[in-house]
């Protein structure tokens, strides 16, 4: 029972937090290796198996059946592959539609700008009569 509750929490916790961003790393062969070292790391501790019990990566993994990061770091760069391959291929709907940049003139006049016309009359009509 314990350790299906941890297997809960890393694949809820552990597995996100690691996985993320990581369809556009860069992995070379040492990252590889030392992420694989981590994880197996931790998956022997929650198995119960030390390292000196000569226990396989392959035979923790389907004792616990969990797949390796490393295949679910390939998994989601395939993932992110196909979404851009999809995505370069349909139009983007910003360049089809402009946006529209003027506004358009309110053609409700309110009290205020009622009056304020009423007294730019007036005023132009004082002045003009003024010399």
């Amino acid at each position: 029972m314990r350790t299906e509750t941890i297997l809960k929490i890393y694949n809820t916790l552990v597995l996100p937090t690691f996985l993320y961003g990581s369809e556009n790393w860069t992995l070379t062969a040492l990252k590889r290796r030392r992420i694989e070292a981590a994880e197996m790391k931790l998956l022997r501790l929650l198995a119960g198996h030390t390292l000196y019990g000569h226990k396989t990566n392959d035979y923790i993994r389907r004792e616990l059946r969990i797949t390796g990061i490393l295949d679910k770091t390939d998994e989601y760069r395939r993932n992110w592959l196909s979404t851009l391959a999809k995505t370069a291929t349909k139009p983007n709907p910003f360049y089809i539609i402009p946006l529209q940049t003027t506004r358009k003139k309110n053609i409700w006049k309110t009290e205020e700008t009622l009056e304020r016309a009423v007294v730019t009359v007036e005023t132009e009509r004082i002045k003009g009569s003024n010399p």
